[in-house]
């Protein structure tokens, strides 16, 4: 029986052989529940491997678009900023939603670009399940590692699409492998790449898991037709090479799938025909647990393989009900694990903040379970202990929204009129019985590694810049804004070069004039080496009030127990009030954000302040704010200087991966 190679779709997917019109039944689906005809994963991919064409492709093929964007141009749905359009990248997490095949696929398109890594963490938090794009003539690159790594940390099932097979170079058997020598994870190729046999042009994918019945050993491949008897497929409308590479391909397909499943593995080694429904099944329950990555390729641009890659998603990521048990803690500090389920307390964490023309501020979340029906507020925020009382709940499709009722387990939503909600706050219904008010754990931005100074030309445009500055601040957790005491400059500091010149350009646009930066400059700090004490007589006289205060300071290095930098303030409440201490703190920690060697802040030290006068004497002295204010200031500004300060400079853990063949013994 030959198999004729024919287009299938009017996508120009070809899939070898026609697999299609024999072997593949309806989509089964897993469950008839609504919650679990769900998925909600995310694109994640080194820069330029194809995340937002591959997107774009799947919402096209989907027929949630009536055309297809171009990166190239700059008309994509999902990359909608100007930076990005004008840039080609994308640089913040995008959502839509769209159905295949009677299933719900909520999708997030995130950065690549290292400078925007914090903002695929954050994403990948509120999803179930990933894709890795990797580039067809690359295979596995740095930040693939990176965000396989995210993936990782958050346990996430991913499949991996070996995108741009179109590509002159391209070679699907090194990104195979470079998987495996990169990662400890076993790829499992469920297709076999086909190429023209005169021009040798990638041309289609042959599905491997289509195979109805497939019977080890046999010279051909084995299927059922729909009267039941056996089919042998010479598959002569391929080459020789091809029909081996084939054979070879299934074999190693079962073998894979046989390692972890002990029913593929029984009927394989009883050499007994192995149904389709037990080697999806067995793939899907593998992929799900982490122990197998389906490996599939297309190439995103010319929309080949795109629809088995929808396929793929449905059949073998997992359904919220199916994704790991969501940890948190609860009000007295004890952790909980939330069940994934409708009938739970209403659930859900919010993973970004923007800011929409049309409708202010916007706070995105992910719904991690509980059914929302016909809305009714307040919330409560768990996190800040703060009511909350939206105004609207919209469906997000990239920038644009539609107003909803409902809100389900698994849902990617926006809410308009939340004012204290920020990035990583939990919000719950407080109607709810209070054991729901539970916290989910937020992410945290990593420190800034560079920053630059902005200048704008007048007093009321500094104003407009501030306000601007804050916002985009709170968007971008991992952007900071500050101001140089000694100076009055407005310092933004974040990720890297990129990511300043991006937030830089969007000031100039949104304010209407330009906003000039300097140089980027590293963030350094600064730090201590030994330890100091020292008394600090405070002494200054303003008009005809005098200013009087006496402190024992004592600064030491301090080694904090995160990664991040962090300075431990000790006040004794033996001898001060509460008002008292809070004023000596604001004195410490202005001395402490500006160092004596560069004028960064100062870190990684333990400063205790005690009282220099007796408790019972000099109480007038004492109580006056402004004099305790002024004198830690000055006392902490003295040892610091006494203490042998020295510059700390911003430290990235590298981690290098050598294949074996490549490295040498060093002596």
């Amino acid at each position: 029986m030959s198999l004729p190679l024919t287009p299938l779709t009017p996508h120009s997917l070809r899939t070898f052989p026609a697999l299609h019109q024999i072997f593949l039944q309806p989509n089964r689906c897993f469950s008839a529940s609504l919650h679990q005809k769900k998925r909600v994963l995310g694109a994640i991919a080194h820069i330029n491997s194809g995340k937002t064409t591959t997107s774009e492709a799947m919402l096209y093929t989907a027929g949630a678009l009536r055309r297809m964007g171009n990166v190239d141009v700059g008309d994509t749905t999902l990359d909608y900023l100007p930076d990005e359009r004008e840039r080609g990248i994308t640089i913040n997490a995008a959502a839509v939603s769209f159905n295949w095949k009677d299933h719900q696929i909520f999708l997030v398109d995130s950065p690549g670009h290292l400078d925007f890594t914090f903002e695929v963490e954050r994403a990948l938090k509120v999803m179930d399940s990933v894709i890795v794009l990797l580039d067809a003539v690359s295979g596995v690159q740095p930040q693939t590692e990176t965000v396989w790594r995210q993936a990782d940390s958050n346990a996430l099932p991913r499949v991996v699409f070996v995108n741009k097979m179109d590509r002159d170079g391209a070679d699907f058997e090194k990104s195979v492998s470079s998987i495996s020598q990169c990662f400890v994870s076993t790829p499992c190729v469920i297709q076999y790449p086909i190429f023209h046999q005169r021009s040798k042009k990638f041309d289609g994918v042959f599905d491997l898991l289509t195979l109805f019945d497939y019977v080890p050993g046999q010279n051909g491949l084995i299927f059922k037709n729909p009267s039941g008897d056996d089919v042998v497929a010479s598959l002569t409308d391929l080459s020789p090479e091809q029909q081996v590479s084939i054979q070879k391909a299934a074999n190693t397909l079962v073998e894979t799938v046989a390692d972890v499943n002990d029913q593929v593995m029984s009927l394989w080694l009883d050499e007994s025909p192995i149904p389709r429904e037990v080697m999806t099944s067995a793939v899907r329950q593998a992929c799900i647990h982490g122990k197998l990555v389906p490996v599939l390729f297309g190439s995103s641009l010319r929309g080949i393989g795109v629809e088995p890659l929808l396929d793929a998603v449905v059949n073998y990521l997992p359904s919220p009900a199916e994704r790991s048990p969501v940890k948190a803690r609860s009000k007295h500090g004890d952790e909980v694990v939330i069940p994934m389920s409708e009938k739970s307390p209403f659930l859900a964490y919010a993973f970004k903040v923007s800011h929409d023309k049309h409708r202010g501020r916007l706070v995105h979340f992910r719904a991690f379970c509980g059914d929302l029906k016909h809305f009714r507020g307040p919330f409560l925020n768990t996190t800040k202990g703060k009511k909350e009382t939206p105004t609207k709940i919209l469906r997000v499709l990239a920038d644009k929204y539609e107003e909803i009722q409902i809100i389900s387990p698994g849902d990617i939503f926006a809410a308009v009129g939340l004012k204290q909600t920020e990035t990583g706050d939990t919000l719950v219904l407080m109607r709810d019985p209070p054991s729901s008010q539970v916290i989910l754990s937020g992410v945290k931005a990593p420190p800034p590694v560079f920053s630059v100074a902005l200048e704008v030309e007048g007093a009321v445009q500094e104003r407009e810049l501030e306000g601007l500055l804050a916002r985009i601040v709170q968007e971008d957790c991992s952007m900071e804004q500050t101001v140089d005491n000694e100076t009055g400059e407005t310092l933004l500091s974040g990720m890297g070069e990129l990511h300043l010149e991006v937030a830089v350009g969007r000031l100039s646009r949104s304010l209407g004039f330009p906003v000039r930066m300097s140089r980027p400059r590293v963030s350094y700090r600064e730090t201590i080496t030994e330890s100091v004490e020292s008394v600090e007589v405070y002494d200054c006289t303003i008009g005809s009030s005098r200013f009087q205060a006496t402190l024992r300071v004592k600064i030491e290095p301090h080694a904090p127990k995160s990664s991040h930098c962090a300075n431990l303030i000790d006040i004794s409440d033996e001898f001060f009030s509460l008002a008292e201490r809070e004023a000596i703190a604001d004195g410490v920690n202005a001395a402490l954000g500006r160092g004596p060697l560069l004028g960064s802040s100062v870190t990684n030290l333990k400063v205790s302040v005690f009282s220099a006068t007796d408790a019972a004497a000099d109480t007038g002295a004492r109580n006056n704010f402004t004099a305790l204010r002024g004198c830690a200031r000055k006392a902490i500004q003295s040892v610091i200087r006494n203490a042998t300060p020295r510059v700390l400079e911003p430290v990235m853990r590298v981690h290098l991966v050598v294949p074996t063949n490549k490295s040498i013994k060093c002596n």
